[in-house]
């Protein structure tokens, strides 16, 4: 694989990425944005331009992806033969990519569904409110699966990972990502993801958990991928929605009522905690 090819794939990834980022600003145009770029990711992918400054350019870059598309590692989208306006790694070609920066693949990711499905009766969650999620299947916090309170600044990085690990299973629809307008973020399996965390923990293939950490990969590649991720996220932050009569995902409560105290009150609805 050559630097062009090698950028292309990266620069696909990051985009792809960029649209499954917690939605953390609330106060921004592009946070419906975002919502319009999941919804059209699996068959649309992320929008596309070559970049070129000439029309070489432009040829050189389109001759590369249709190469990286005839190899199996791009899907195409070009609706009745036109210019090619969206694209997206496929599956092999995401684990391929992720493996070379060192963030987690499919598998690596699934040991984060599994602990999704096993705080099902967890009493620090909450029920789930839309985004796909079975009843009574609860949103888990980003600082219950980290272990890092919110407030504590230091730490927060570990946010960051955590949306690493769970990018496998947030663009192919396992997992959906909430958050609050303090931007304060929350995960729940989708329909389909909590099928196939059930079928795994009954199989006796549910994965412990935190699971050990993806191995170390090219840093170079890794900064190239994060500069276009971060660019591409204040340019969705930044844009303008398709149909600006949507309002998109509607927050998550800043104060969610949690199981433990729905638990309480149907116990003992007298109980002064209850309330």
């Amino acid at each position: 694989m050559n630097l062009r090819e090698c950028q292309t794939l990266l620069t696909i990834l990051a985009k792809s990425d960029a649209c499954f980022w917690p939605v953390r600003k609330y106060d921004v145009p592009g946070r419906v944005l975002f919502y319009e770029r999941r919804r059209a990711f699996l068959t649309a992918g992320v929008p596309w331009a070559s970049g070129g400054r000439s029309e070489a350019d432009r040829k050189t870059v389109q001759r590369a992806l249709e190469g990286l598309a005839a190899a199996g590692l791009v899907k195409v989208y070009n609706p009745r033969g036109a210019r090619t306006i969206g694209v997206r790694l496929t599956e092999a070609a995401d684990d391929l990519v992720r493996r070379r920066i060192g963030m987690a693949t499919f598998a690596d990711s699934l040991p984060f569904l599994d602990e999704l499905y096993r705080r099902r009766d967890d009493d620090e969650g909450f029920d789930g409110l839309g985004a796909g999620c079975p009843n009574g299947v609860p949103w888990t916090s980003e600082q219950a699966l980290t272990g890092v309170a919110w407030g504590d600044n230091e730490n927060r990085g570990h946010y960051v990972l955590l949306t690493h690990d769970m990018y496998p299973l947030l663009w192919r629809g396992f997992v959906s990502s909430g958050s609050s307008i303090q931007g304060h973020t929350w995960y729940a399996p989708t329909a389909a993801g909590y099928e196939l965390a059930r079928q795994r923990a009954e199989a006796g293939q549910a994965s412990a958990y935190p699971p050990p950490l993806p191995a170390v990969g090219d840093e170079a590649d890794f900064d190239f991928y994060r500069l276009v991720r971060r660019a591409e996220v204040k340019a969705i932050e930044c844009g303008e929605p398709k149909d600006r009569n949507d309002l998109g995902d509607i927050p998550l409560p800043v104060c969610p009522i949690l199981r433990r105290f729905l638990t309480a009150s149907r116990a003992d609805p007298n109980k002064e905690g209850a309330r």
